[in-house]
């Protein structure tokens, strides 16, 4: 399989894999989000997913983001993920958006064999409610 190729099949599994919870909800109101830094929470998720510490990912889960992947899923996802992108090489400087309760944080990564977006969003209450590594053009 040549590079281009694979760089394509990488990117459809990564979307596809790893999209745990479209559209997380607000848990709570009343908690600021200047309370809880996203940034280096989205940051600590990435790097114990990087590490294998699902178990410690898995534990900031919002309920609906628990019911939509269950425990132990995690890992497989992740695992077919990182066989098929290679290696984190970069994650680059976020940016973050606010959507109806919801803080989004968003890296540009690079992977040995492709780029993508990783999002990593946060319910009001500070839990872990969607995962996503979307495809970079």
């Amino acid at each position: 399989m040549n590079t281009q190729t694979a760089r394509r099949a990488a990117s459809t599994t990564i979307a596809a894999l790893l999209l745990l919870l479209g559209a997380p909800r607000a848990q709570a109101q009343g908690t600021s989000p200047a309370m809880f830094d996203a940034v280096t929470e989205s940051r600590k998720v990435i790097e114990d997913l990087g590490l294998g510490r699902f178990a410690e990912v898995e534990a900031r889960f919002a309920p609906e983001m628990a019911q939509a992947l269950p425990a132990g899923q995690l890992a497989t996802a992740w695992g077919q993920l990182t066989s098929q992108a290679g290696k984190l090489t970069e994650l680059g400087e976020p940016r973050i958006e606010d959507r109806e309760g919801v803080r989004v944080v968003i890296f540009p990564a690079t992977y040995e064999h492709v780029a993508v977006n990783m999002i990593v969003a946060w319910t009001a209450d500070h839990k872990l409610g969607g995962l996503l590594a979307q495809p970079r053009s």
